[in-house]
C-alpha cells in the first residue's frame, strides 16, 4: 500500500512540473465567476430587424461578433484583476469568468413599463419578466450563478441598464435602483451589453459596477483617495476613473498626451507612492488599455498596503461575492476582530411591492451658496412648492427618492395630499448631506421610505428647509428630483410572490455552442381572461388560489376595461379588489 501511494505521489507530482506555474498558482487561487449568458437576437429573413435593433447583422455575423465581444472582454476583465500586472508578469488574478450556460433569444427585447428618469420616452428593458421566466434563483442558489452577461440593444425605445444587481443587501449598481429584478436568497448582478458597440463598452459597464461598489463600502478611501485628484497640473493626481484618466478633465479622453504627476502605479493610501510623470503611453493610448491599466492598479491580491494602521483587503472580493464581503465588513479594509457583521440596510423597499409610477421634475434650480464650502444656511428663495406633483390617485406604502444636485438637503418636509387634503407628512432632518453617492456620479442620492400604512395620494410637495454647500462658494442649482411610487402588497401566507409568464421563445436556428437548453415559446400578449364566477377568481378556473392573487398584483394600480385583476368590475384594480380576493383565497 505504501508502495502505491508513493508511486500515486510521483505521479501527481509529475505532471504538476508539466504544467507552467502560473497554471498551478490560478488554479490554486483565482476565483471563478460562474456566468449565465442570454443573447436577443430579433431576426427578419435571417437578418437582424433593423426596426428593432438599429442594426442589419445577419445571424451568424451578429453570433460571430457577440462571441468575439464575449471573449475579449473576459480577457481584458481577467486580467485587470492581476495587481500591478504591466509590471509583475508572474501576478495572479483574482478573479475569472467562466459562461456556463448560454440562451439565445430570437425575438426582441422584452420591454418594461419602466421609464428612464432622466431620459423620458426610454425604457428599460423587462428584466423582471426575463429572469422569472428562467427561473433565475434557481440558477443562482442552486447552480452558482453570480453573474447574467445579456446581450441586446440601445435603440427604438429601449435603453439597457448597465449593471443591476438584486440580493439581501438591495440593489448597488449602476441603475436607478428600483426592485426590477427577482430578489434571491443571494445576490447576483446583470450587466447589458449593447452589440452594436465594441468589446471597450462592454468593459465600460464593469468599470461603472466596481466603482459602484468599491464607493459603497467606502466613499472616501474609494473616490476622494483613490481616483481624485485627476487632471491637476498643480498637485499628485491619484488614478481616475472610468470616464477620465489621471492626465486629463476630458470625458472619454484616454489618448492625451499631456504629460502630468501620478502616483498611480504605486498608489497607497497615505499618498506616498512613487511619483511619475507620466501620460498615456503608460496604458497604450487606447481605451482598452486605459481600462486594464487601471484595474491593475487597485489594490488586488497581496497588496500589502495598510490603511489607518489596517491592511488593505483584496478589493476584487467585493466583486466576487459581496454577500461574503459585507458579512465581514462593510469597508475596504481588513475589519476589527470586535467590528459587529453587518446586516442588510434598514430599510429596503419589499420585493413583492407594485411599482407605480415617477414622478420627477427635472427644472434647475439656482440658490446662492455663498456662504462657502462646507457651510450651512436657510433656504431663502427654494420653499414651499420647490416640487409640486399631481396625479390620478394612486395607492402608496413606500417610495424612494432620487436627488440629483450638486448640494445637498440637510432637512427637508414632504407632504402627502389627496383632494386637498394633508395625508401625511415626513420630515427628514437628517437629510441628504451625509449619504453616501447611489452610483459612480457622487451627485446622485437615493432614499427608501415606508410610510405608516397604505395611503391614496394625489398629489407631493417637496420642501427643502436647509441644505449643506459641498462645492464652491457662489451660486449652485439642484437639478433633477424624482419619487418612485411603490404599493406594498402583503400576501396572505409566507410564500414569496413570483409573478407568473408566459415563457421566452428560444432559437429556431442553430443556437450558439453554449445553448444546452432551450424555452417554450411566450405569448407576445396577454388573452383577457374570463369573467370570474366566484369573486377573486381572476382566471376562471374555479379556484381562488396564488395564481389568482398574482394576477390582481400585476394590474394593482392599473385602470381600465378588461383588466383581470379588476375584481369587482370598477375599472380599477385597488384595495378593494385585494380585500375581495384575501376574503375568497382558498375557495
Amino acid at each position: 500500500m505504501n508502495k502505491l501511494l508513493l508511486l500515486a505521489s510521483l505521479l501527481l507530482y509529475l505532471y504538476l512540473i508539466t504544467l507552467p506555474q502560473e497554471s498551478i498558482v490560478n488554479a490554486q487561487s483565482t476565483k471563478n465567476i460562474p456566468v449565465l449568458e442570454l443573447r436577443y437576437f430579433p431576426l427578419v429573413n435571417g437578418r437582424l430587424d433593423p426596426n428593432k435593433t438599429g442594426m442589419n447583422l445577419t445571424y451568424n455575423e451578429i453570433k460571430s461578433k457577440v462571441d468575439r465581444m464575449r471573449d475579449e472582454a473576459s480577457v481584458v476583465l481577467r486580467e485587470g484583476s492581476r495587481y500591478h500586472g504591466y509590471k509583475t508578469p508572474t501576478a495572479v488574478p483574482s478573479l475569472d469568468y467562466t459562461v456556463v450556460e448560454t440562451k439565445e433569444f430570437l425575438v426582441p427585447v422584452p420591454r418594461s413599463n419602466n421609464q428612464i428618469p432622466w431620459n423620458p420616452g426610454w425604457y428599460r428593458p423587462d428584466y423582471y419578466q426575463i429572469l422569472s421566466d428562467l427561473n433565475i434563483c434557481d440558477y443562482v442558489e442552486n447552480r452558482g450563478i453570480k453573474q447574467v452577461w445579456m446581450w441586446g440593444y440601445h435603440w427604438g425605445d429601449i435603453e439597457p441598464a448597465e449593471s443591476n444587481m438584486a440580493g439581501p443587501y438591495g440593489d448597488i449598481s449602476n441603475s436607478e435602483k428600483i426592485p426590477d429584478m427577482p430578489v434571491c436568497s443571494k445576490t447576483y448582478v446583470l450587466y447589458n451589453y449593447n452589440y452594436a458597440r465594441e468589446t471597450p463598452e462592454a468593459v465600460h459597464d464593469h468599470m461603472h459596477q466596481f466603482e459602484v461598489v468599491l464607493g459603497y463600502m467606502d466613499y472616501t478611501l474609494f473616490w476622494a483617495n483613490f481616483v481624485r485628484p485627476y487632471g491637476s497640473p498643480t498637485q499628485v493626481n491619484a488614478c481616475g476613473w472610468t470616464h477620465i484618466a489621471p492626465n486629463t478633465t476630458v470625458s472619454g479622453d484616454y489618448y492625451s498626451s499631456t504629460s502630468l504627476q501620478t502616483d498611480c502605479e504605486d498608489w497607497r493610501p497615505d499618498r506616498t507612492g512613487t511619483v511619475q510623470t507620466a501620460n498615456c503611453t503608460l496604458w497604450g493610448c487606447t481605451e482598452i488599455g486605459f481600462y486594464q491599466w487601471w484595474m491593475q492598479n487597485h489594490p488586488g491580491k497581496n497588496n500589502g498596503l495598510t490603511y489607518q494602521g489596517k491592511l488593505l483587503r483584496n478589493w476584487w472580493d467585493a466583486t466576487y461575492d459581496i454577500d461574503e464581503f459585507l458579512r465581514i465588513g462593510r469597508s475596504l479594509v481588513v475589519p476589527d476582530p470586535t467590528t459587529p457583521t453587518p446586516t442588510p440596510p434598514n430599510f429596503i423597499i419589499p420585493t413583492n411591492v407594485q411599482f407605480i409610477d415617477h414622478l420627477q421634475r427635472t427644472e434647475s434650480k439656482p440658490f446662492d451658496a455663498s456662504l462657502g464650502t462646507g457651510s450651512w444656511s436657510i433656504f431663502s428663495n427654494l420653499n414651499t412648492g420647490f416640487f409640486t406633483a399631481t396625479f390620478n390617485p394612486v395607492t402608496i406604502g413606500s417610495y424612494k427618492l432620487y436627488f440629483w444636485n450638486v448640494d445637498r438637503p440637510e432637512d427637508y418636509t414632504i407632504d402627502f395630499y389627496r383632494s386637498g387634503s394633508l395625508v401625511q407628512t415626513i420630515q427628514d432632518q437628517n437629510g441628504l448631506a451625509n449619504l453616501v453617492p447611489a452610483s459612480e456620479n457622487p451627485a446622485i442620492l437615493v432614499k427608501a421610505y415606508s410610510l405608516n400604512s397604505q395611503k391614496s395620494i394625489d398629489e407631493i410637495r417637496f420642501t427643502i428647509n436647509k441644505y449643506r454647500n459641498d462645492g464652491s462658494s457662489g451660486t449652485g442649482q439642484i437639478n433633477f428630483i424624482e419619487f418612485a411610487l411603490y404599493s406594498n402588497v402583503t400576501t396572505p401566507t409566507s410564500t414569496p410572490i413570483v409573478p407568473t409568464r408566459t415563457p421566452t421563445p428560444t432559437s429556431v436556428l442553430p443556437t450558439a455552442t453554449r445553448t444546452p437548453t432551450a424555452t417554450p415559446t411566450r405569448t407576445p400578449t396577454r388573452t383577457p381572461t374570463p369573467t370570474p364566477v366566484t369573486p377573486g377568481d381572476t382566471n376562471g378556473d374555479g379556484d381562488v388560489d396564488l395564481s389568482d392573487l398574482t394576477t390582481l398584483l400585476t394590474d394593482f394600480g392599473k385602470s381600465g376595461s378588461t383588466l383581470p385583476g379588476d375584481v369587482d368590475g370598477d375599472g380599477d384594480v385597488d384595495l378593494t379588489d385585494l380585500t375581495t380576493l384575501l376574503t375568497n383565497f382558498g375557495r
